[in-house]
């Protein structure tokens, strides 16, 4: 699906709504491609995070159940950032990607070879940290339903993220 696609969607849900209703509406989005990107999207989520965090600062505990939205949130923001990296990559390397699903480990290793594809090195401190940043939160959350759903798909309920190295609140001890 487009970007724009989910504003299409709900504008034509608009047209079906009775003409004494369709007065008091009005379409909320202009289509603009220039800012329907990976990219867009990336700054978005990259920005929530930040004011959700401040707004949360000082206000929950670490055991609060108001951090879960933001732990998603975050998670959903990394995804978005490495998906907005790889779409830049394949014109340049004539390597394709796949950016279908929600592997952070697997977008990270993506990244990673299109990165050294152009010859730029990718093996040191920067790429290291992220990579185990990326990697516990993979082992916790492999396909980012931990922090929206109490239970998977098939309707085991889903474990509470903690690990040696995590401290109370799941957040990674460093």
């Amino acid at each position: 699906m487009a970007m724009g696609a989910y504003y299409d969607i709900v504008d034509a849900q608009l047209d079906t709504l009775p003409n004494s209703a369709q007065q008091f509406l009005k379409r909320r989005h202009t289509r603009d491609p220039d800012r329907e990107t990976w990219n867009h999207y990336n700054c978005a989520y990259t920005d929530g995070v930040v004011v959700f965090a401040d707004a949360l600062a000082d206000k929950a505990k670490h055991k609060d159940t108001s951090l879960l939205p933001l732990y998603m949130l975050a998670r959903h923001s990394m995804e978005l950032s490495l998906k907005a990296a790889l779409v830049e990559f394949p014109e340049h390397t004539g390597k394709p990607i796949d950016i279908v699903g929600h592997k952070l480990i697997n977008l990270f290793n993506q990244l990673y070879d299109q990165v050294a594809c152009l010859g730029f090195p990718v093996d040191h401190a920067w790429s290291w940290q992220s990579e185990k940043l990326l990697r516990h939160i993979h082992e916790h959350d492999p396909n980012g339903d931990r922090f929206r759903y109490p239970e998977e798909r098939g309707g085991r309920s889903l474990p509470i993220w903690m690990s040696p190295s995590t401290t109370s609140s799941g957040a990674m001890a460093w």
